[in-house]
């Protein structure tokens, strides 16, 4: 579990969930729900689309090649 892998939690800083927007791309029932199932939210970065995969699908193949080497 991520918890046992950090170690102790310790306060980072204080989030005001009752303002009626999104925080970090996360809606607040969203952040409050991870909150209190997990008593943390990790946000990691979204990952980048790769541009070969995009080119590939714009011409009607697969994302991927096949592999037969």
């Amino acid at each position: 579990m991520l918890l046992e892998t950090f170690g102790a939690p310790k306060f980072v800083m204080l989030v005001p969930l009752h303002k009626p927007r999104n925080i970090a791309n996360i809606s607040i029932e969203k952040l409050t729900k991870h909150l209190k199932e997990k008593g943390f939210y990790l946000q990691l970065p979204p990952t980048e689309e790769s541009l070969l995969s995009e080119h590939r699908r714009s011409k009607g193949l697969d994302a991927q090649p096949d592999k037969k080497f």
